[in-house]
């Protein structure tokens, strides 16, 4: 018996970490649906019997989920400004893949309540960006959950941001993240969790006063408040140097780095 309870404590610590494990909603949390398959040979309503092949002029509803279908190609950007969406995947098979500027917040509205989730996202440019989010407005309660990003560095410009910038209440939750160059990969804003990601290859060329090769993880220049980075696997397998986990949080003089918890990253 004794036995018995010991296996039974153990399998709970396994499926309890000690750390916060945030919830991620689905699309059957949001009351409307649209589903867009790329590889469509005509642009239908945007139901799942005759789907959109494109999100250009799409016009974005509140309480809406955005469905890109598993094993298509989109090689464009999704940008607008959000208010409680989703932008996810529907269907079987591999996740859909983003090319373009990925998903980003624009407009003069500040986007909030989004989620991103179940989406590849490889070689964007030109400027690398992944999750565009403007310094202002800042966009509030973003959520990117069971991505995988490959590959962000292939432009010209600026090509070492993964994600950016500034958002105020960011969840950066189980993804794959690899393939990032130059600066490596950037974020800033204030209450942001970044938690059980695989980080590999993320790798910088010696810029911003950097060393060749360091595994530069999280980079911010503007502030990072509030921050909760825990459970996270750091692969220097590709690192030359000695940096797997740097911060460089300098802050600036009107958005200080301040209240950062670090725990349980390997």
């Amino acid at each position: 018996l004794a036995l018995l309870l010991l296996l039974k404590f153990t399998n709970l610590q396994a499926e309890c970490p000690p750390y916060f494990i945030p919830e991620i909603p689905t699309a059957n949390d949001f009351a409307h649906k649209v589903y867009i398959d790329p590889s469509a040979p005509s642009n239908g309503n945007g139901s799942i019997e005759n789907p959109y092949n494109t999100f250009e002029g799409i016009s974005v509803s509140p309480n809406t989920a955005y469905l890109f279908k598993r094993g298509t190609f989109y090689s464009n950007s999704v940008g607008r400004v959000w208010n409680h969406n989703l932008v996810g995947a529907y269907g079987e098979g591999d996740m859909p893949v983003i090319s373009g500027f990925g998903v980003s917040a624009s407009g003069s509205v500040t986007s909030h309540n989004l989620v991103v989730r179940d989406l590849e996202f490889r070689k964007v440019g030109p400027e690398g960006v992944i999750f565009g989010f403007a310094h202002a407005p800042r966009p509030t309660d973003i959520t990117v959950a069971f991505c995988r990003i490959i590959g962000v560095d292939e432009g010209e410009g600026y090509p070492e941001h993964t994600l950016n910038h500034g958002a105020h209440n960011l969840i950066f939750f189980n993804n794959e993240v690899s393939g990032c160059r130059r600066n490596g990969w950037w974020i800033n804003g204030d209450n942001i969790k970044i938690i059980r990601n695989w980080f590999y290859k993320i790798n910088t060329s010696g810029e911003e006063g950097l060393n060749p090769g360091d595994g530069d993880v999280i980079q911010s220049i503007y502030g990072f408040q509030d921050g909760y980075i825990a459970g996270n696997i750091l692969d220097k397998s590709n690192a030359m140097w000695k940096y797997v986990l740097m911060f460089n949080l300098e802050g600036h003089p009107d958005v200080p780095s301040t209240h950062i918890t670090v725990k349980y990253n390997t």
